[in-house]
């Protein structure tokens, strides 16, 4: 009996393990390259939002990559009180000399691999940054503006949102450029009990009805072929119907 009793708090343990080792599998592979690499890693920390109307996906023109398109949304910014904590980790902020302001504090830079363990635990506390449902509201504000949708900001202030999912790209090579790259991407879908989403929602959808140029609604299979129509979808797209993505990354501006 006693033997019963232990093979099955063992089962437990092992079952607890294997669940907690799988729910953060991200993580893991990502802290096992922290050991077997020893150069920089460049990581990008961003929210992305999963609108659907009628069955397809709202995507909007990308200003990072002209002339593609992709979720709204970006990357979080941090807190003055995160300071520390990334000095720890010699973070070092990726500069925008085009535009610096707007990426002031943005959690997209480059530290030491072997940081990258400590800084994935950092991230998960949620604290010294930005919560989603802030950095969605802000990204959701500036995007509007540029195409052209304006008009439509004095809805996003009210705007809440639920988790989907969490990506964690382990560091991979970027085609061009001198580094690895860990990006860290949280999906939150808009939660239509919020004040305002079907307003929010149906204004969107009379825009692109009315040709917007600077937003499409694209399905599932424009999203696995990688382009609506003549325009380009960015390969994070593929986050709104999976946990990984398809083809590489458009090539980016330069700095």
């Amino acid at each position: 009996m006693i033997a019963g009793i232990v093979s099955s708090v063992a089962a437990t343990m092992l079952i607890w393990a294997a669940a907690l080792v799988w729910n953060n599998r991200g993580h893991l592979v990502a802290g096992l390259y922290s050991v077997m690499l020893r150069a920089r890693v460049r990581v990008s920390v961003a929210a992305l939002l999963r609108m659907e109307i009628d069955g397809r996906f709202v995507v909007f023109h990308t200003k990072r990559t002209p002339g593609t398109y992709g979720p709204p949304g970006g990357v979080f910014k941090f807190r003055d009180s995160a300071r520390e904590a990334l000095d720890r980790f010699q973070f070092e902020e990726e500069r925008q000399p085009r535009d610096p302001k707007s990426a002031y504090r943005d959690l997209r830079g480059y530290l030491p691999a072997m940081s990258i363990g400590g800084f994935l635990h950092w991230l998960s506390s949620g604290d010294g940054r930005e919560s989603s449902t802030e950095c969605l509201r802000r990204e959701l504000d500036e995007e509007l503006a540029e195409i052209g949708l304006a008009d439509f900001r004095d809805l996003v202030p009210n705007l809440t949102f639920r988790p989907v999912r969490r990506v964690v790209e382990a560091p991979r090579k970027v085609p061009g450029w001198g580094y690895r790259q860990l990006r860290h991407i949280e999906v939150h879908e808009l939660d239509l009990d919020s004040e305002g989403a079907l307003e929010f929602v149906n204004e969107i959808r009379t825009a692109e009805e009315a040709g917007a140029g600077g937003l499409h609604l694209v399905s599932a299979d424009d999203i696995n072929r990688g382009r609506h129509e003549y325009s380009i979808l960015g390969s994070q797209t593929c986050y709104l119907i999976r946990n990984r993505k398809l083809r590489q990354d458009p090539p980016r501006m330069a700095s």
